[in-house]
């Protein structure tokens, strides 16, 4: 796929590594770079680590301890859940992109090899009636039919939608989120295809998450118009974050979690999951000693 953009949710980033130094935030930028450009994990070795990260040896041994703590070392690899999620809706977005991009040429191809007296004919039943009249299209300003528009599907959003989601986002308060160009970006999306209840679950799972951490109500807290246009709904869906079946949910400072912590397997920055209702982290399902 090698996707010409990766995806950066700046308050995410920013909250998750604050505890950074400059030269840290270089080398952590450029490690998820190469992941992201590569599509695979890193090697779990020092020295390719130290050179993707543009370090020294020595500038890497500094830097280590604090960078592992964003990613799962799987045996010979370093695996980041975040950009794997992200790699993953990529690649469907892409292969969703090819198959409607097959599809239109097939389309256009057989309207091509239709023969003309017969689209001709089409023509004229739809712009006359038995007399030979002419019949002005009631929809159209126009005496002439729009025949491409006759039977082109329309999946209108509802307003009833866009007011539950509307209701269900965590606005920025005082700070600016106008609500008509994120009305225009709802109902465009859902004329892609996006269903208006899982738009309307993301944005309340997004909600609780941004209240947790404080954000909701202030100017950290996304527009919702840009929360739409980046389609942020698939970040927050409750199936993408939880159906793991090679993964458990284990408690933030449970025993579970210090032997987990002990036995090697280091968890990435806690984080409040609203399906568990508990600060914690998904684990491999296997302890690995």
């Amino acid at each position: 796929m090698s996707a010409p953009y990766m995806p950066l949710f700046v308050a995410d980033y920013l909250a998750d590594t604050a505890h950074l130094s400059a030269a840290e935030h270089g080398a952590y930028l450029m490690l998820i770079m190469n992941y992201w450009q590569r599509e695979k994990p890193l090697p779990a070795d020092d020295r390719k680590l130290a050179r993707i990260a543009r370090m020294t040896d020595a500038e890497w041994a500094a830097a280590k301890p604090t960078l592992e703590e964003f990613f799962d070392i799987d045996g010979d690899d370093w695996r980041h859940a975040r950009i794997d999620q992200e790699i993953a809706v990529a690649q469907q977005k892409s292969a969703k992109a090819k198959a409607s991009a097959r599809a239109s040429v097939a389309a256009r191809q057989a309207n091509a090899e239709r023969p003309l007296n017969e689209r001709s004919a089409d023509a004229e039943l739809l712009g006359e009636d038995r007399e030979g009249k002419k019949e002005p299209n009631p929809e159209s300003k126009s005496s002439t039919t729009n025949v491409r528009s006759v039977g082109k599907p329309t999946r209108p959003a509802p307003d009833a939608d866009f007011d539950e989601f509307w209701k269900a986002y965590p606005h920025r308060g005082e700070a600016s989120d106008p609500k008509k160009p994120a009305k225009e970006k709802f109902e465009r999306a859902v004329k892609r295809g996006a269903e208006p209840a899982a738009i309307i679950a993301g944005a309340k799972r997004f909600a609780e998450i941004e209240r947790r951490a404080g954000r909701a109500g202030t100017e950290k807290c996304a527009q919702a118009v840009t929360w739409l246009n980046q389609e942020r709904w698939n970040d927050y869906a409750v199936a993408a974050m939880s159906d793991r079946p090679e993964q458990i949910f284990v408690k933030r400072d449970t025993e579970e979690w210090f032997a987990r912590v002990k036995a090697g397997h280091k968890p990435g920055l806690c984080k409040f999951y609203p399906e568990q209702q508990a600060d914690g982290w998904y684990f491999a399902a296997q302890v690995h000693h």
